[in-house]
């Protein structure tokens, strides 16, 4: 199972992460996440979200979502998002989740994306690869 781009700065963390656990638990452990910093400015003003900072927000995001998935007892402060005292359930069966980032997105967020999959050693795909997996 495969979702599209997630733009990760446009998207509440916590939810996001209940929504693809839940995803990996139904699909056996199967789940590919996309995602992404995005690029189209006026969306992100239509959202209320902050575009200049938006490879640092998705930086925040995954390790947000990262502490949901792992800690027993998810706390989280960060800059723009901070939460405590709940539980995350239901945790994926993966650990990690595979995901998977194209490279403009990377280029988008000024590189920090990028550096933190490759110093994670997550996947990364080009559009060809995901082709060959679906």
């Amino acid at each position: 199972m495969i979702t599209g781009m997630t733009q990760l700065p446009k998207r509440n963390p916590v939810v996001l992460a209940k929504e693809l656990a839940t995803l990996d638990v139904v699909s056996g452990g199967r789940l590919l996440f996309g995602l992404g910093a995005g690029y189209l400015e006026p969306e992100f003003r239509a959202l209320g979200a902050p575009f200049e900072q938006r490879g640092a927000v998705t930086n925040e995001a995954i390790e947000a979502i990262k502490a949901l998935w792992m800690m027993e007892k998810p706390t989280y402060q960060g800059w723009f998002f901070s939460f405590g005292g709940i539980d995350a359930q239901p945790r994926p069966i993966q650990n990690p989740i595979r995901r998977y980032m194209w490279e403009k997105r990377a280029v988008m967020a000024r590189g920090e994306v990028r550096r933190w999959l490759v110093r994670n050693s997550l996947i990364r795909c080009r559009l060809n690869e995901l082709r060959r997996r679906v």
